[in-house]
């Protein structure tokens, strides 16, 4: 079937899937940094969508992802492997013994998604940003974030406007976890 692909409700391009229903597609046009909704509409010859997927995600700035890339060049100790929860967390500042990072791409590459590691290092301060996981759920996030699994209710009382239910969140939504003193 044909497979069209939007990016904030406007249209990207289209491709074909194969016998197994599989599909690939690299997209011409840049996405702005700043969080976005990818769609994917699966649609029959006669042009009716008979599937849908939506996904939110973040693309952050050039300079966020270069100055990303020259943290993680300091060691990390991983977080447990029981933990699958991404968390975007404020970067220490650099020592002056790093070296400056590569050059950044040109607005004009694709960029690969990867998954992500547990602990994303990036130059803003603020509230984490948590890209949620399959098997994810608040109190896990809250025990990760803060110590202690029962303080979910500030991650919820955070993203009221996206959540609707404590017990019901999904892979691949953008949660905030604010700053607890």
């Amino acid at each position: 079937s044909t497979v069209r692909f939007y990016v904030d409700n406007a249209a990207t391009g289209e491709g074909k899937s194969d016998d197994n229903g599989k599909w690939s597609f690299a997209g011409t046009s840049t996405v702005t940094p700043g969080t976005h909704v990818l769609r994917a509409d699966a649609v029959d010859a006669a042009g009716q969508v008979v599937s849908r997927i939506e996904l939110p995600f973040l693309r952050e700035s050039a300079e966020t992802v270069a100055a990303a890339q020259v943290a993680v060049a300091e060691p990390v100790v991983p977080a447990p492997a029981s933990r699958s929860v991404a968390v975007v967390e404020p970067a220490a500042p650099a020592a002056p013994a790093v070296q400056p990072a590569p050059e950044t791409p040109a607005p004009e590459t694709q960029v690969a998604v990867t998954p992500t590691p547990a602990v994303v290092p990036v130059v803003e301060e603020g509230p984490k940003k948590l890209v949620i996981q399959p098997g994810n759920n608040l109190w896990k996030l809250s025990r990760q974030v803060y110590g202690k699994g029962r303080m979910f209710t500030i991650i919820y009382e955070a993203n009221r406007d996206q959540l609707r239910n404590p017990n019901k969140i999904f892979p691949g939504q953008i949660l905030t976890a604010p700053k607890q003193n």
